[in-house]
């Protein structure tokens, strides 16, 4: 008797509970994808995507060997990746955010300037916010002080370097034969067009904002169960997505609204 595919059938349970939701809450589904494609067309695209395009072309030119010199020390000691470039790709994802770091980092992969290992390690170093969101957005918008938002901008960029030096030592080491392989510059570094780097940060903007838009739906969807507020509301919003989960945090009280702003730009 065969065994039951448990791993592979929780999805087609997901996707028949989200089915459920579009029939018992119609009118809040559409709501949160107009919020989501709301939330693309007035943050998300212009903020990413002029940062897609000449974070792109940067990478894969001769200037990104020069450029992040003040984050190579902390790339070579502290994650042992030689190639200056990584310092380069790991700058861009501080400033562009997340999107970015994968989009940089995965353009770095796929030309051989990096390896399995050292992408793995950049990509934990990236996982966060720009400051164009945390500082603009949650500090000066949502909790009305750009100087609290440096300090959680600050305070995410010590856990990004904390965490890079947990992971070297957490993952294997890879053969040496590989590391040499990708610190070869001649191969990577050939540049892109502009016409293939706007292409591809089209298509990297088409997968972001699909994403937003349905988190955006859940979030509204499963939301119209709970309080329209509270830290219940809070904690749903930052488990699905970061921009709703800032936002709902944003509406608590006190000092609990900038904990659950940090809450939320941690959990993603």
């Amino acid at each position: 008797m065969k065994k039951f595919p448990l791993r592979a059938a929780a999805g087609g349970v997901c996707a028949l509970a989200m089915l459920a939701l579009l029939f018992a809450r119609p009118f809040a589904c559409i709501e949160g994808i107009r919020a989501g494609l709301a939330s693309c067309a007035e943050q998300v695209i212009p903020a990413l995507f002029p940062f897609f395009v000449v974070s792109s072309i940067i990478a894969a030119s001769p200037l990104a060997k020069v450029l992040g010199t003040a984050v190579w020390p902390y790339t070579r000691f502290g994650l042992g990746i030689r190639d200056s470039r990584a310092a380069t790709a790991l700058l861009l994802a501080w400033l562009g955010g997340f999107a970015v770091a994968a989009r940089v980092i995965g353009q770095m992969y796929a030309g051989g300037a990096l390896t399995r290992r050292q992408a793995q390690l950049l990509l934990v170093c990236g996982v966060g916010s720009g400051p164009a969101f945390v500082v603009n957005t949650v500090g000066c918008l949502l909790l009305g002080s750009p100087r609290l938002g440096w300090c959680i901008f600050a305070a995410l960029l010590l856990a990004n370097l904390a965490a890079g030096l947990l992971a070297r030592a957490a993952l294997a080491s890879e053969p040496e034969t590989l590391a040499k392989s990708a610190s070869c510059p001649e191969d990577a570094a050939q540049g892109i067009s502009l016409v293939s780097a706007v292409q591809g940060a089209v298509q990297s903007m088409l997968a972001v904002c699909g994403f937003v838009t349905f988190f955006s739906f859940l979030n509204h969807a499963l939301g119209s169960f709970l309080p329209a507020s509270g830290p219940v509301r809070a904690a749903l919003a930052a488990l699905l997505e970061v921009i709703g989960g800032c936002i709902q945090a944003s509406h608590l009280e006190g000092a609990a609204a900038v904990y659950g702003c940090c809450a939320a730009l941690s959990i993603q």
